[in-house]
């Protein structure tokens, strides 16, 4: 009988908005715990600021991945998967390898998984699990625009990547723009002014449906996405539903972490 302490810990950026968590990265837990009975799941969250409000507003005590893999080591842990619920291995990945590294002689086997874009079967697999999701029909008369959040980190070519595959797969009217990177929604504005499309959907390329999705996107403030394409003359309606709380999704996360333990 194998009597090796496991566990994966299961690493998000965080979020403060109860509801989207449970629906998301709960729901991630949930399906790891399920995956893997033979390991203990943690989570940790990379965000200070959401672990200090999340600490001081409701009492929630979260831990941050060098606190999580202290913990576990503490506890006599030997066999350990760090499994982020990131899109990309942008900045945030940048600094979990980093710690990674740190603690990797507290272990006989500490392990990094892959965030949710890696190989060419993950864009396919998630292309065909949103096609799926959001009945997302080639050639159909509503477009789709997924908000992701975007950086400046070379990691961000992954969003204009996804969009190119999309359309490569006769998906045009789906398109992919980010808050903070490229491609930005001004530059998909005019294309969707053009196509002229019965309904304009907006969704959340977010693993939680937090305060991009809830504020940025659909809104109505002066600034969100949904007001300004509603401006453009364009009938908006706005998916507030994290990639959390997509199964197919949190599948892929499944398969990284299965990778990350051979």
């Amino acid at each position: 009988m194998d009597n090796t302490k496991k566990a994966i810990l299961l690493v998000s950026f965080g979020t403060t908005h109860a509801d989207t968590r449970q629906k998301t990265i709960g729901a991630l837990r949930d399906e790891m715990e399920k995956a893997f009975p033979d390991w203990t799941v943690r989570e940790a969250f990379t965000s200070k600021i959401v672990i200090r409000i999340l600490k001081s507003r409701d009492g929630i005590l979260v831990d941050s991945p060098a606190e999580g893999l202290r913990r576990l080591a503490k506890e006599g842990y030997s066999q350990v998967v760090v499994q982020p619920t990131l899109l990309t291995a942008g900045v945030e990945f940048d600094l979990l390898k980093e710690v990674v590294w740190e603690y990797r002689q507290c272990f006989d086997s500490l392990s990094l998984g892959w965030p949710l874009f890696e190989t060419e079967k993950d864009y396919q697999d998630v292309i065909d699990i949103l096609k799926e999701s959001y009945r997302i029909e080639e050639n159909g008369q509503n477009a789709y625009v997924f908000m992701g959040h975007g950086s400046k980190h070379p990691a961000d070519a992954v969003y204009s990547s996804l969009d190119y595959r999309m359309k490569h797969v006769g998906l045009e009217n789906a398109f992919i723009a980010t808050v903070e990177g490229y491609p930005g929604l001004d530059l998909i504005r005019q294309e969707l002014k053009d196509r002229q499309p019965e309904k304009v959907f907006l969704i959340p390329l977010l693993i939680v449906a937090g305060d991009h999705a809830k504020n940025d996107m659909a809104s109505d403030e002066p600034d969100s996405w949904k007001t300004i394409l509603s401006k453009d003359g364009l009938l908006t309606e706005a998916i507030v539903k994290g990639l959390g709380e997509v199964e197919g999704i949190r599948k892929i996360f499944v398969r990284h972490a299965c990778n990350a333990m051979s």
